[in-house]
C-alpha cells in the first residue's frame, strides 16, 4: 500500500466516522466517502464491496438507503449490471429532504400544541420544539436557494 493510498483509505474512514456522528452507519459513510473519492466515478456493488473490504450484500443494503437519500445515483452497467454514480449537484436536495423533516417536527408540535394549554410548561416547550424547527427550515430554504443561484453549474450537472 503506497502513500495515496493510505491517504484516500484515512479518508474513507474519516468519512465513517463522521457518518456516525450525523445519524448513520460508520460502513454507510465509507461507502459515501468511496464514491466521492472513486475513479471511475460509476462503480457496481463488487467494486464497492470490494474496495472497502466489505460484503456485497452490506454494499447492496445501504447504497439503496444512500440513493433514498439522494446521495447515489443508479447508472446503467454493462450488460444488465446496475452500477453507482455520486451526482454533481445532489447536495440541495439532501438539504431539502432535511428541511421537509423539520416542518414535519412543527407539524407535530402544532399537533402537540393543540393537546395542550396556552402558557403551560408542556405548551412551553412544543412553542420551543415549534420555533427551532421553524427557524431551522426556514434558514436552510435560504441557503439553499442562494447556493443554487451561485452554483447553478451543480444544478445543470444534477439535471443533465
Amino acid at each position: 500500500m503506497d502513500e495515496q493510498d493510505i491517504r484516500r483509505r484515512h479518508f474513507v474512514d474519516q468519512m465513517g466516522i463522521l457518518m456516525v456522528r450525523s445519524g448513520g452507519s460508520v460502513t454507510m459513510g465509507r461507502i459515501l466517502g468511496h464514491m466521492l473519492i472513486c475513479d471511475p466515478p460509476e462503480q457496481s456493488l463488487s467494486e464497492i464491496a470490494d474496495g472497502l473490504g466489505i460484503s456485497k450484500a452490506s454494499a447492496s443494503m445501504l447504497t439503496r438507503q444512500l440513493e433514498q437519500l439522494g446521495l447515489l445515483t443508479r447508472v446503467p452497467g454493462k450488460g444488465r449490471s446496475t452500477t453507482y454514480r455520486m451526482p454533481i449537484g445532489n447536495w440541495t436536495e439532501v438539504m431539502r429532504e432535511q428541511i421537509a423533516l423539520a416542518h414535519l417536527f412543527v407539524d407535530l408540535a402544532d399537533q402537540g400544541l393543540d393537546l395542550v394549554k396556552g402558557g403551560s410548561d408542556e405548551g412551553e416547550r412544543l412553542e420551543d420544539l415549534r420555533g427551532f424547527y421553524q427557524e431551522m427550515a426556514d434558514e436552510m430554504t435560504d441557503f439553499a436557494r442562494r447556493y443554487e443561484a451561485r452554483n447553478p453549474q451543480s444544478a445543470r450537472r444534477r439535471l443533465g
